[in-house]
């Protein structure tokens, strides 16, 4: 709740000030539990799909878009822990905001800014997983063209769908979703923002 100082800034500026509040606690937890299960989601799956003691290089050499999407949805991922830290941001920016001195607020400007950042920070994540779950759909619709015709399998690589690359996908939609949420969240904040 706002307190008893707060009651004597300008609507404008409690609009603003509730609207942070409210906009970086719902991102923070949508970004920050959607993380924690896509990080639980990808270490179970690297650990079922053996990335790192792969014992042939020609599994990774003939499946390139495996690693690359895996790579790209690591990158998306770590985006979103960035997003759901600068999403806490907006809640201490909310708490300077309340005060009453103006020469201790932030500038108009400063929280433009700070919402742009968030902005940008999902936008980026997205595209990364975007890449990310392009490239490991692709590895994916390449397994199913070799699964069904044997004499293209070859020799030491392992050309089956299995459960980890589904899990894979499962974390890349989470990502993706999370940072929908934050992205939402500081578009809710422009538009606030944006109201006279």
């Amino acid at each position: 709740m706002l307190d008893n100082d707060s009651d004597r800034l300008p609507p404008a500026v409690r609009r603003i000030v509730t609207s942070l509040r409210m906009a970086g606690w719902a991102s923070v937890w949508a970004q920050g539990v959607l993380a924690i299960v896509s990080t639980f989601v990808l270490i179970f799956a690297s650990a079922v799909l053996n990335f790192s003691s792969t014992p042939n290089p020609e599994v990774a050499r003939d499946n390139p878009g495996a690693g690359i999407g895996f790579f790209f949805a690591i990158i998306g991922l770590l985006l979103l822990y960035g997003g759901g830290c600068w999403a806490f941001f907006y809640t201490r920016l909310s708490r300077k905001l309340r005060t009453v001195e103006g020469r201790d607020r932030p500038k108009p400007s400063d929280v433009i800014k700070a919402t742009k950042i968030g902005i940008i920070l999902n936008l980026v994540g997205m595209l990364s997983s975007l890449l990310g779950s392009g490239a490991w759909t692709g590895s994916l619709i390449g397994k199913t063209f070799f699964q069904g015709n044997q004499s293209f399998i070859l020799q030491g690589v392992e050309q089956t769908i299995q459960a980890g690359d589904i899990w894979v996908v499962q974390a890349i939609f989470l990502i993706l979703l999370a940072h929908y949420a934050g992205l939402l969240a500081s578009l809710v904040l422009v538009q606030t923002m944006g109201q006279q």
